[in-house]
């Protein structure tokens, strides 16, 4: 009978090393895909501690027009959590996700987030509540540089997180409660650092802060371009010429995503300073601080660029 013996203790084995594999499986974090950075590192200040999230666009790359490779289809397809904006900002991502059959919650249908229509040439003076109910491609999506939206975001994060992960709800509570406490001490910092500057005139190289600056008070006049994928025209850049000379615009900034020659060209022309902002944090390495830095980037480049005489 010791084949009964032998027997048993293979079988013994392999249920041994069946439920080690189950429970190693079990308590693996949630496989959550980030699109771009500052998303990215909001989420993984929420599940340090747990696990890392994956990210999706590279800082370098302009979330409105990325192309989509096999891996990322192939990082989308295992997710069990997918945090993205939405269509206006990630429009390359509706079809893919419909193909996956993927089931996902975009942010910007958040309820209680700040939400700004997109700005025209001659509309660009919307006073902070001119908020609105949005439909596709109506409303601006850059609404993370808002930090009374990120607060919201972070919230929603939990919520989902906590929801795959219950067994981590403590932790994913603590962390978000820690990163709301930093959040509103950074508004509170930022705009005591942007307050001398707050109603200086310039321009952005296209349309992708207006919530930073509404949040800050802060007076962009105008664009070079309205869609960053295309140079401004002619006529367009004559126009603002002229609207640099008449409000006496003290800064131009470029965008690291796009190329600077036309925004170095007229800061030369016209003798005006230039600088570079940038929502996308391209040298800001991934962390749970990187949002910070992303920031507080952007209200350095701000206060430097307006508080500097050319």
């Amino acid at each position: 009978m010791a084949w009964l013996s032998c027997k048993a203790k293979f079988i013994f084995l392999v249920l041994f090393f069946l439920g080690s594999w189950q429970s190693l499986v079990a308590n693996e974090a949630p496989n959550v895909v980030v699109t771009i950075p500052p998303l990215y590192d909001l989420v993984l200040g929420i599940m340090e501690g747990r696990g890392t999230p994956k990210l999706l666009v590279e800082a370098n790359t302009s979330p409105h027009n990325f192309s989509l490779t096999p891996q990322h289809l192939k990082l989308l397809d295992q997710a069990d959590l997918i945090v993205w904006i939405g269509p206006d900002l990630e429009g390359v991502l509706e079809k893919p996700l419909r193909a996956l059959n993927k089931t996902t919650f975009p942010i910007q249908n958040l309820s209680g987030l700040k939400i700004y229509p997109i700005r025209e040439d001659a509309d660009w003076h919307h006073s902070p509540s001119d908020l609105h109910d949005h439909h596709h491609g109506s409303f601006d999506p850059h609404l993370w540089l808002d930090i009374d939206n990120a607060i919201i975001i972070v919230k929603f994060i939990e919520e989902k997180l906590i929801a795959l992960d219950g067994e981590y709800e403590s932790l994913y509570r603590t962390n978000r409660e820690k990163l709301t406490t930093e959040l509103k001490n950074l508004k509170i910092k930022l705009t005591t650092d942007l307050k001398n500057v707050a109603h200086k005139p310039f321009f952005v190289m296209h349309d992708g802060y207006q919530y930073f600056e509404k949040a800050f008070e802060l007076n962009a006049l105008g664009a070079l371009t309205l869609d960053p994928g295309m140079q401004p025209s002619l006529g367009r850049l004559h126009r603002i010429r002229v609207k640099i000379n008449d409000q006496n615009a003290r800064c131009l900034f470029a965008e690291p995503q796009f190329s600077a020659k036309i925004v170095n060209q007229l800061g030369q022309e016209l003798d005006v300073n230039v600088k570079t902002l940038d929502y996308m944090g391209v040298d800001v390495p991934l962390s749970p601080q990187g949002y910070f830095e992303i920031m507080q980037n952007l209200a350095k480049a701000v206060r430097e660029c307006l508080g500097s005489k050319k």
